[in-house]
């Protein structure tokens, strides 16, 4: 990072909340193998959250080092995978509360974590960063 262009706090911020929503992820994982949450297949279950943990970590990564093109992709995946986090929701939250409230902290940890990517602060950062690496 260079020193004249600082990350702002809005990045840790980010960062913050992509972390809650792994930790909230591998809770309900945890509760689904103890059986105090309604079982999916837990193939699935596990293979989603190390494919989907990996992918997300590699544009997690490059949002820190300042590229704008990461952040616009993981806006537009975290966004779109949105609808089907509130299908989730309505489909858990009729038999399985504690999925059900899971997936609601992940969906707003989600919109957090796009939110923190675009204040003010984050847009002048990102713009910063590209104008000093082509100096």
């Amino acid at each position: 990072m260079n020193s004249n262009n600082p990350r702002p706090k809005q990045i840790m911020f980010f960062l913050y909340t992509f972390i809650g929503g792994i930790v909230v992820s591998f809770l309900d994982f945890a509760l689904q193998i103890m059986g105090l949450s309604v079982q999916n297949s837990e193939f699935m279950t596990f293979g989603s959250f190390v494919l989907g943990g990996l992918i997300h970590m590699v544009f997690v990564w490059f949002i820190f080092k300042g590229k704008n093109w990461s952040r616009i992709i993981f806006s537009i995946l975290t966004l779109a995978g949105i609808p089907y986090g509130i299908y989730i929701v309505s489909v858990e939250i009729s038999g399985d509360i504690l999925g059900g409230i899971s997936s609601i902290i992940q969906i707003v940890l989600a919109l957090s974590s796009v939110y923190f990517l675009f204040t003010k602060p984050s847009n002048r950062w990102f713009k910063d960063t590209k104008r000093l690496k082509s100096v």
